[in-house]
Order: structure tokens, then C-alpha cells, then sequence
């Protein structure tokens, strides 16, 4: 009934990086819309990114990012990411390793294992047990 030759192989759950809507400009600037509701943009372990972000929506990041990031919705930092830049975002949630500055209308959510140098300014801000945490909070603002 399905054409095989257009299926992935079992077990394969790669996909493509040049979705529409994700792609980056020769001068290191991504800018990314939301292709669907719930969707994320996700620079992969191993990946690396150097420039301007600005995305639509969350941007999920499990590799290198450094520069400027704005996001729409929300910025996670995975176990895995590394992430030195400036960010202005409603939400944050830092769970690996963040150097520079946060800025969040709405809340910074800093998760056990995390490893944040730099300065943190929010309406709300929840640090779980183990976080290593050095540089300035101004929360409530």
C-alpha cells in the first residue's frame, strides 16, 4: 500500500534539518517561525550555533548557542546544552550549563544539575536543589 523507498528505516528517527521555516542566513543569523503548535526549535548535542536568534515560539536547545536569543514562548537549556548569550524570553528553564543574561517577563526555572554564571532578572524564579548558581537575581520586576 505505502511506497517503502520514501519510508524511513525501522528504528530510524531522524529528521530533516531543513524544515520549513528553519532556515539561517549566510551571516549567522537564524530567524525561525513556528511551523506547529507545540513545536520546537531544537539545535541538537553536538551543534553548534554562533549569532542572533529570534524564534517564534521555544527554542530547546541540547547544544552550543552563543549570541543574542529571543524567544516568542520560552527558552529550555537541556542537560546537554551550552549556552552563553543574552536572552530575553517569557519563560526560562536552564537544566545544563547558562553564562550571561536572562531576561523574563514572566519566570526562570533553574533545574537541579544546572550551572548558571550571570545575571538573572524575572517576575518569578524557582531554584531546585544541586543548581550552582553565581551572578545577580532582580526578581519581581
Amino acid at each position: 500500500m505505502f511506497d517503502k523507498k520514501n519510508q524511513p528505516e525501522h528504528g530510524d528517527s531522524t529528521t530533516s534539518p531543513a524544515a520549513p521555516g528553519n532556515e539561517a542566513t549566510q551571516a549567522g543569523t537564524q530567524n525561525v517561525t513556528r511551523a506547529a503548535r507545540g513545536a520546537a526549535t531544537i539545535p541538537a548535542e553536538g551543534a553548534k550555533f554562533v549569532g542572533t536568534s529570534n524564534v517564534s515560539g521555544t527554542y530547546r536547545i541540547e547544544g552550543v548557542a552563543e549570541g543574542e536569543i529571543q524567544a516568542s514562548e520560552s527558552l529550555v537549556v537541556g542537560k546537554t546544552g551550552n549556552v552563553q548569550a543574552k536572552v530575553k524570553t517569557p519563560r526560562a528553564v536552564l537544566n545544563g550549563r547558562f553564562q550571561g543574561k536572562v531576561e523574563a517577563s514572566d519566570r526562570v526555572e533553574l533545574q537541579a544539575g544546572s550551572r548558571v554564571q550571570g545575571d538573572i532578572k524575572a517576575k518569578n524564579m524557582v531554584m531546585e536543589d544541586g543548581v550552582s548558581f553565581e551572578g545577580n537575581c532582580q526578581i519581581g520586576k
